[in-house]
């Protein structure tokens, strides 16, 4: 039986993979989420607005970044709020703000049923 670690990070890779590939156009391309530049998605990276495990599924607090933006400026978080509300509004801003201190475990059951979910979005997604 995969440990729950183990699952985690199979579930993250696909939530990476589908993050990253998410709004490009036909030849892989698409722009980073907080400066607009634009990358191959095999050269983006999966940012986080809010770095804690049991947000790493929530759609709109994983976005593709540049690895300048990501890994450089440390997700540029500045930018990639100002980004979240610009697309999503305020409120998006305080969901997420208020998730950070929910105290919560994501269960096994949660993470298969993740996977599940994130490999027919890949599918549908590649054809």
């Amino acid at each position: 039986m995969i440990s729950l670690i183990g699952l985690h990070r199979k579930a993250w890779k696909l939530n990476s993979e589908l993050v990253r590939r998410r709004g490009c156009n036909k030849r892989g391309f698409g722009n980073c989420f907080t400066c607009g530049k634009k990358i191959h998605w095999k050269k983006s990276n999966a940012g986080h607005y809010i770095h804690l495990k049991r947000m790493d599924f929530d759609e709109n607090n994983i976005q593709r970044q540049c690895i300048r933006c990501n890994l450089r400026l440390h997700g540029n978080l500045g930018r990639f709020a100002y980004c979240l509300i610009k697309r999503y509004g305020m409120i998006e801003i305080e969901r997420l703000e208020a998730l950070r201190y929910v105290d919560r475990k994501i269960k096994r059951q949660e993470l298969e049923e993740i996977i599940i979910k994130l490999k027919e979005q890949l599918l549908k997604m590649k054809k």
